[in-house]
């Protein structure tokens, strides 16, 4: 037969078993919670790394569009700067032109259309 001190050690073990018990719980319920928030934590990872991604394809394509942008400006400065050397060109010709004598002909003036 057991003696009353094997009794009280074997109760006060049920006792401590017990108490590990919830406090197993206890931590597993934790465990559960932070495993949950950690999902949630991966997923809006998740979320900004592929926003994150479409903002750098943007800005790549921005940078890609104001560069022809300047490309195609400098085209058009260039083309304006051309026609008006032309331009000037063709109004000094006028010029020279209009001011030049004209000589007499003989004969019936022929009509330019």
């Amino acid at each position: 037969m057991l003696g009353r001190k094997d009794i009280g050690r074997i109760v006060e073990s049920v006792r401590e078993y017990n108490a590990l018990l919830e406090k197993n719980a206890f931590v597993l319920e934790g465990l559960k919670e932070t495993r949950k928030r950690w999902d949630v934590l991966l997923s809006e990872r998740d979320a900004l790394r592929s926003e994150s991604e479409r903002m750098h394809r943007f800005i790549a394509q921005y940078k890609e569009d104001c560069q022809n942008l300047h490309v195609r400006r400098a085209q058009w400065l260039n083309a304006v700067a051309a026609l008006n050397t032309r331009l000037q060109f063709l109004v000094d010709e006028i010029g020279v032109i209009v001011d030049r004598p004209r000589p007499e002909r003989a004969g019936p003036r022929r009509r330019f259309l």
